[in-house]
């Protein structure tokens, strides 16, 4: 890796965890000797819908027939779900990732380290992002979907910019609890070709065969989708909590996605701040969509033409 010692002083200076000059050499070369296995890639089939999540894993694995998962991580996905592409960000990655637990197992005195999750204000640029990783599998022709456990942390990585999107959103709908969420579980869920696509129609509920269809059809659609969602979890005892899912489509769905929102914009007479809603009819989901413009300057559709989904917890109030 190019660089390396380089890398490592910029982690140990974002950290500010103090070490003597002896023990940071140790600690790179330590570094450096890992590194060797981190070059060895678990490429996906070229069919595999691949998924990038720091903390939705087996969510992910619910729908996603791979989920990134780099090896310095001891505790991700089974061999059987996991895919990891090697590329020079996703090593720097870990490099940093190993550095700072090192820092912690040594350091001296007072710290005024971060952790090594999401950073508050992260930009794709960072390699704790999702969409870092995403892009840099992009470079290896590995398409990928990053999922995101909140819409803050998706708008901080996809800001405002030029390129059009399509933002859809269930409200008040039953999420899948990660916490409570097994590996077995997941791997019975997964021989379930039934419950799979049951679930997997309704989280990816803006699809082709929503496109110029009028509202009536919508909802009648998305009813029956999130009875089959529900049956699917219920079969395999999955937890959910209430929150929603928001899905951000690729630019491409943009000018299809033109009858459906003027559709849903006529049921309410006249669309907010470019977002169209309706309530589902007997249910207390609610669905919308909205036009939006991110920072996004190619197109790497999957069959979905997502480029990323959001499994929000609603957060409880005191």
């Amino acid at each position: 890796m190019r660089n390396l010692r380089g890398l490592l002083n910029d982690v140990r200076n974002l950290t500010g965890y103090q070490v003597t000059e002896g023990r940071w050499d140790s600690i790179v070369a330590e570094v450096r000797k890992e590194a060797r296995r981190w070059r060895k890639p678990v490429m996906p089939d070229a069919s595999d819908e691949v998924a990038v999540t720091h903390d939705r894993d087996k969510t992910a694995a619910l729908v996603y027939d791979k989920v990134w998962s780099p090896p310095v991580i001891t505790d991700g996905p089974p061999p059987s779900v996991l895919c990891y592409g090697a590329t020079e960000p996703e090593v720097k990655l870990q490099a940093a990732l190993f550095a700072i637990t090192l820092l912690e197992q040594h350091a001296q005195g007072p710290q005024l380290a971060v952790s090594g999750g999401h950073q508050p204000g992260q930009t794709s640029q960072d390699p704790w992002s999702e969409r870092f990783v995403v892009e840099a599998l992009a470079h290896i022709n590995v398409k990928a979907t990053a999922i995101y456990t909140s819409r803050e942390r998706r708008r901080e990585e996809y800001r405002a910019g030029s390129a059009e999107a399509v933002v859809g959103l269930l409200g008040n709908v039953g999420v899948v609890d990660e916490d409570r969420l097994t590996w077995g579980q997941v791997i019975e869920f997964r021989s379930d070709p039934d419950a799979r696509e049951g679930y997997q129609r309704f989280i990816h509920w803006l699809d082709s065969e929503m496109i110029d269809r009028d509202v009536g059809f919508v909802q009648e659609e998305i009813l029956i989708r999130l009875e089959h969602y529900e049956a699917a979890l219920r079969k395999h005892g999955i937890a959910t909590a209430i929150g929603a899912i928001e899905s951000l489509i690729d630019p491409g769905f943009v000018a299809s996605a033109s009858v459906l929102f003027a559709g849903f914009a006529a049921t309410k007479g006249l669309a907010s701040a470019g977002v169209a809603s309706i309530l589902l009819t007997g249910a207390k989901l609610s669905c919308s969509i909205a036009r939006s413009l991110i920072d996004r300057r190619s197109s790497l559709n999957d069959r979905f033409g997502a480029i990323s989904f959001v499994h929000e917890l609603k957060k409880l109030t005191s």
